[in-house]
């Protein structure tokens, strides 16, 4: 009998580990790779550079944006992007008909999948971003006092991830929220590489 009875339990410690496996996959490589290099990168943190002048003057002094001196980068506070890190399936956003050329063979467009759950440990921490994983509900319970902060840097929501057959090629939309700077909606197409790595491009949806 006390065989049995210790037989049973390793069963259910064996199904349980297997659930915990089951809702804690690896991140998809091409959310990896975006988040990499469009979010976990201090080079598109907009406090870094001067504002440009107003657009009469632009044309004139040929202003790309400048750098701001190092005194003042090397006194910022690390900037703080949040990350829904649930990726959802939105049945009432289709991508249907909507396609550029070359990405109109992505399979299974408008069929509802499961959510997938992002594991914010696998970033790796960079020098002057900070990343938060959290979920949509948490995130605006405190956007109330966090929009003021200077290291505030927005809300990500990644949406919709479908791949080709051959899963060389994928979309996904993805909602920017900044507040009171603004927020944006946009499709983004990415194709693998020969190399291994991912080139990406963007579709702007809707901004405000």
């Amino acid at each position: 009998m006390r065989i049995v009875m210790l037989f049973l339990l390793l069963v259910q410690f064996l199904i349980f580990n297997s659930c915990i496996i089951q809702e804690n996959p690896e991140n998809p490589e091409v959310i990896n790779a975006y988040i990499d290099e469009y979010v976990n990168n201090q080079k598109y943190d907009e406090r870094l550079y001067e504002p440009p002048p107003p657009p009469e003057w632009q044309d004139s002094l040929q202003h790309n944006g400048r750098i701001k001196p190092d005194s003042i980068i090397e006194n910022l506070k690390p900037l703080k992007i949040f990350i829904n890190y649930e990726v959802k399936y939105d049945s009432i956003f289709l991508f249907d008909g909507k396609l550029k050329k070359g990405f109109r063979d992505i399979e299974n467009i408008g069929e509802l999948r499961k959510d997938i759950r992002l594991n914010g440990m696998s970033f790796d921490k960079k020098k002057g971003i900070n990343l938060e994983f959290l979920s949509s509900e948490a995130f605006f319970k405190k956007h109330r006092i966090i929009q003021f902060d200077e290291d505030y840097g927005g809300f990500l929501s990644l949406k919709n991830l479908y791949y080709s057959k051959d899963s060389k090629k994928a979309i996904f939309k993805i909602d920017f929220y900044r507040g009171r700077l603004n927020s944006s909606s946009s499709i983004i197409y990415a194709e693998k590489q020969s190399d291994g790595t991912w080139k990406f491009e963007s579709e702007l949806l809707s901004i405000s």
